[in-house]
């Protein structure tokens, strides 16, 4: 390590600079690392203008949706003064839907026959294969 930097200090006394290879090294990182902070900048600034964008377009909807319940509960509110009636019927019509179908849900579930792996054996999900047939679990018990 003496020998290199005492070499490189005799060179610059005698008025010689750092030889030509490192130098183009040098100036060519340099460049690189200069193109690549040029390029994250970019990057940067490119996506907090996407970010800007996207957050002006989604105030822009949530207001545009707040207008469009404030307009419909305004409407519904002159369809009752209207019409008192028929809103009840379409209120007691909707809550009766939405009973059914809960209902009819409830005991799909509860049957489980979704659940019930019918291509394996054709007489039930207990039955358990043994040799060359299936057996039941009354044959078992036998």
């Amino acid at each position: 390590m003496k020998d290199a930097n005492a070499g490189f200090a005799a060179n610059s006394a005698a008025g010689h600079a750092m030889p030509a290879p490192r130098i183009d090294r040098s100036r060519r990182a340099i460049a690189g690392i200069d193109r690549a902070k040029r390029y994250a900048r970019h990057a940067i600034e490119d996506a907090n203008a996407a970010v800007v964008d996207r957050a002006r377009d989604l105030r822009k909807a949530a207001k545009r949706a707040q207008y469009a319940a404030e307009d419909l509960r305004d409407e519904t509110r002159q369809q009752i003064r209207r019409r008192p009636l028929a809103s009840v019927g379409w209120a007691f019509l909707s809550g009766a839907a939405v009973v059914t179908t809960v209902v009819l849900v409830a005991r799909i579930g509860k049957s489980g026959t979704h659940t019930r792996d019918r291509s394996r054996d054709p007489r039930g999900s207990h039955a358990e294969f043994d040799g060359d047939e299936f057996q039941t679990a009354d044959a078992r018990r036998r």
